[in-house]
C-alpha cells in the first residue's frame, strides 16, 4: 500500500478554495487525468476516470475544512481521500490531500502518477486563483 500527502498553497482566500472544492460539479475543472467527465444520475455523481466508470462523492465541513474525496465502482465500495483546506495568515490557503493506493506500482508507474498530481495541483491552482 502507497500513501502520499500532497500540499499546495493556492493564492486564494479558504473559503474560496474551499467552494470551489466541495462542489462535486468542479472535480473535471482540476482532476484533469482522474476525471474525464461527470453527471448526475439518479442523485449520486458518477465520473469517468481512465479505469471506467466510478460513483464519486464530497464530504465536506466549511467550519474544520475537511473536504473528503470519495470514489469507487459501486458506493459501498468508494476509497476516501482525505483532504483539507486550512487559512493561513497571510490571506492565501494550504490545500492538503492524501492518496492511498492499495495496488503495488513499478517506479515508472509512481512516477507517471507523481507528475499527474503535480498536473492536477497546477491545474487547481488555475482555476481558483481565477474565482
Amino acid at each position: 500500500m502507497l500513501v502520499d500527502t500532497k500540499t499546495l498553497i493556492v493564492k486564494a482566500s479558504a473559503e474560496t478554495l474551499f467552494n470551489f472544492l466541495s462542489k462535486e460539479v468542479n472535480l473535471p475543472k482540476w482532476a484533469i487525468h482522474y476525471c474525464k467527465g461527470i453527471r448526475h444520475v439518479d442523485g449520486d455523481y458518477i465520473i469517468t476516470t481512465p479505469h471506467g466508470d466510478m460513483f464519486f462523492k464530497i464530504d465536506s465541513d466549511a467550519k474544520t475544512g475537511i473536504v473528503d474525496l470519495k470514489s469507487g465502482p459501486e458506493k459501498d465500495q468508494m476509497m476516501t481521500f482525505p483532504a483539507r483546506v486550512t487559512a493561513l495568515p497571510d490571506g492565501t490557503s494550504l490545500f492538503s490531500m492524501t492518496c492511498i493506493l492499495m495496488e503495488e506500482m513499478s517506479e515508472e508507474e509512481l512516477a507517471a502518477l507523481q507528475q499527474a498530481f503535480a498536473e492536477e495541483f497546477d491545474a487547481l491552482t488555475k482555476a481558483v486563483e481565477l474565482e
